[in-house]
């Protein structure tokens, strides 16, 4: 697990590597945040699928 600083900067830099890439930085932004939801959702459905396997 990443500290809410070291998330903080891995953003920024992902942010930053990202608008290297995209010229409009609302579309870089979009996708981050997609990302973000979509990684945030895998991590729940392992947490979920784990509990599961250990039957609590």
């Amino acid at each position: 697990m990443l500290t809410a600083k070291a998330r903080k900067r891995a953003q920024r830099n992902r942010r930053r590597k990202m608008q290297q890439h995209i010229p409009n930085p609302e579309i870089a932004g979009e996708i981050e945040e997609g990302f973000y939801k979509a990684a945030s959702y895998l991590k729940i459905h392992y947490i979920t699928a784990t509990l599961r396997k250990s039957h609590f």
